[in-house]
């Protein structure tokens, strides 16, 4: 049997890592400059998310991570304006209970490599971004993002990370991840005395399409893990 803590030690340091080693460069999405649009490409939505945990680990003492969950876009020239909502997780050590903060939300400004960022304080991202009025900012005193490699098999893992991560810390959040297959052999109840963490460490995966899922299947030294994707963070999981 995988041992626990190693699970939930190696899916902290691999949400870490993904977010640090991703992505080469953005790749520009046409929106209509007037609206905002939910980001789906994974180059961009993980290379912002990494701007923040960098951003953060400036600032904060403790072990942290920042995962986004929805991201909205709008655009206008070479400027690019994205409203992040996700969690922020922190924790002194390993004896320690983590922190969560579910309804973390940030504005970044990036053109090109450059970018500003900030905190934004509201409910709802999504009404946010289409409120904003792109004239209001330009880019002042910019940072400079890294350059980075996106690739499929990191997004997977990424997931895999992400479930345990809930599960760690918000059992009901990650029992939402589950397939309707999966709830039939979990209570909400029943899951969080019963349910499993999930080895994110494996060689290789398959890949086929149903629809419009894309469909993920996860060998690892321990069972089978089934990932079915409707769209950039939107997925089930099964086991």
């Amino acid at each position: 049997m995988v041992n626990k803590k190693l699970i939930i030690v190696s899916s902290c340091i691999i949400v870490v890592l993904f977010t640090i080693y991703l992505i080469v460069s953005l790749t520009s999405s046409k929106v209509d400059p007037e609206k905002s649009s939910l980001v789906k490409e994974p180059e961009v939505f993980f290379k912002v998310q990494d701007i923040i945990n960098s951003e953060l680990q400036k600032e904060e003492t403790r072990d942290f991570i920042y995962i986004a969950n929805k991201m909205y876009v709008k655009s206008k020239g070479y400027d690019s304006y994205y409203f992040i909502n996700g969690m922020f997780i922190t924790h002194e050590d390993e004896t320690e209970e983590s922190d969560y903060d579910f309804n973390r939300n940030y504005f970044v400004l990036l053109n090109g490599n450059s970018y500003n960022i900030e905190r934004i304080y509201t409910d709802n991202v999504e009404e946010y971004s289409k409120d904003f009025d792109m004239n209001s900012r330009k880019l002042t005193n910019p940072q400079l993002a890294d350059s980075f490699k996106y690739e499929e098999k990191n997004k997977i893992v990424f997931y895999i990370a992400y479930y345990n991560t809930l599960f760690n810390n918000n059992p009901q959040a990650a029992y939402s991840l589950l397939s309707d297959n999966m709830k039939e052999k979990y209570s909400a109840y029943s899951f969080e005395e019963n349910g499993m963490l999930l080895t994110p460490l494996f060689e290789r995966y398959d890949k086929t399409t149903k629809g419009k899922n894309t469909i993920y299947t996860i060998k690892t030294n321990s069972n089978t893990i089934t990932i079915i994707e409707a769209s950039l963070m939107d997925f089930k999981i099964e086991y």
